[in-house]
């Protein structure tokens, strides 16, 4: 069974970065958001180094090799940033599981955190 990907790619067309398994919905949503910030470093609206990749939503059987090494590739992979466009406090596991966190209640101090597993996020529960 095929899954869908966001593959991202060099300017000498090797493979810099390849997210974990997405939904298409979620996977265009991802490439729609990468392609909007690349034209935003390209206008000098941002900073950025990502001018030179270039974005696909791809299926494949297995996911894709890395062939290339890339500074942002942590981001380019991270549902952190694919799915909850660059949220603070969220943090992606090994597992693919993400934890996120509230702010802190200025009251008791407490602060919410809760953890989308991979298994429910595949099923389109971001």
């Amino acid at each position: 069974m095929s899954s869908m990907f966001l593959v991202v790619y060099t300017s000498a067309h090797l493979i810099g970065a390849v997210s974990y398994p997405l939904t298409p919905t979620l996977c265009e949503q991802a490439l729609e958001q990468w392609n909007d910030t690349k034209q935003a470093v390209i206008d000098g609206k941002l900073d950025g180094e990502i001018a030179g990749y270039t974005f696909a939503c791809e299926r494949h059987d297995v996911r894709p090799k890395v062939q290339a090494k890339i500074d942002a590739r942590e981001q380019f992979e991270s549902d952190c940033w694919n799915i909850h466009g660059g949220m603070k406090n969220c943090h992606q596991y090994p597992n693919g599981d993400v934890e996120m966190h509230g702010p802190r209640d200025p009251v008791n101090g407490s602060v919410k955190s809760w953890t989308i597993k991979f298994k429910d996020r595949l099923r389109g529960l971001p």
